[in-house]
């Protein structure tokens, strides 16, 4: 079986979408996703069974219930993020509420948690969903915060012996559910629309390097001062774990929460 983080979809049987028949988890992991309101053992099993179903391999002798109880138990074990990154240590229903927001603006779009990119180029135009006021003030707040946590992620790509952040972020052993797909929740509001390392910060000099990460840190943490709809971060909000690896970051010891500095500009 393929993780679950792997899955190609995300559609329900409900909702009368097409899945994949293949591979199992695939389907697996399109009916969890759709589950919310029974437990977490029951919603896997459940799930489980009606993907077997659906393979036509409810018949098979081989596949019994100790297969099933351990299929469930991957799974299980699966959406759970690494607590050694801001993502922290909660399970997927936790990550994946909604977000919200006004449907009558043009600003910027806010994607689901669960949205997948398309295998076309996303259209903005076409979004129906929340999107941010369509506002100067807000657009000017929303790339400020955007550019912070774009240069805070590209910092991650420098070793912090040569100025780059004290913090743990790409050893996480996580494809989706990570410290990549929490950047992605931030700036889009999906953990599918991964961020690229765009090369900003320069390097060379340790000092310079190390200046520009702990601005570009301080800025995006800031930043969670913001509500989403002023042109805040679009992910969950920054809780302890989120506010201790910022600490870490910004060369503290992450045992208490960063500090807040009101880095970002009233425009």
């Amino acid at each position: 079986l393929q993780p679950l983080w792997l899955r190609p979809s995300a559609a329900c049987f409900h909702q009368g979408k097409p899945l994949p028949k293949w591979p199992l988890s695939s389907v697996l992991a399109a009916e969890i996703s759709c589950t919310h309101r029974i437990s977490r053992t029951q919603r896997i099993m459940s799930a489980l069974s009606r993907a077997l179903r659906f393979a036509g391999l409810a018949s098979l002798p081989a596949f019994g219930t100790a297969n099933m109880a351990e299929v469930a138990r991957d799974a299980a074990v699966a959406d759970i993020p690494s607590c050694n990154s801001p993502a922290g240590c909660l399970s997927l229903l936790q990550h994946a509420s909604a977000a919200s927001g006004s449907r009558s603006g043009r600003g910027t779009p806010i994607l689901p948690r669960d949205m997948q990119r398309p295998s076309e180029p996303f259209d903005e135009t076409a979004w129906t969903g929340p999107r941010l006021p369509d506002s100067p003030e807000v657009k000017q707040t929303e790339t400020f915060c955007l550019n912070a946590l774009q240069t805070s992620y590209d910092c991650h790509f420098i070793p912090d012996v040569f100025g780059g952040p004290q913090c743990e972020c790409l050893n996480d052993q996580e494809t989706v559910k990570s410290c990549g797909g929490w950047y992605a929740t931030q700036m889009t509001g999906s953990w599918f629309f991964m961020q690229h390392w765009l090369d900003s910060v320069p390097k060379g000099n340790f000092t310079e390097t190390r200046e520009i990460c702990d601005k570009a840190f301080q800025q995006s943490y800031d930043c969670f001062e913001i509500p989403v709809m002023e042109g805040g971060p679009k992910g969950d909000v920054c809780d302890e774990h989120c506010q201790k690896w910022y600490h870490t970051c910004l060369g503290g010891d992450g045992s208490v929460p960063q500090p807040h500095k009101g880095t970002v500009p009233s425009f």
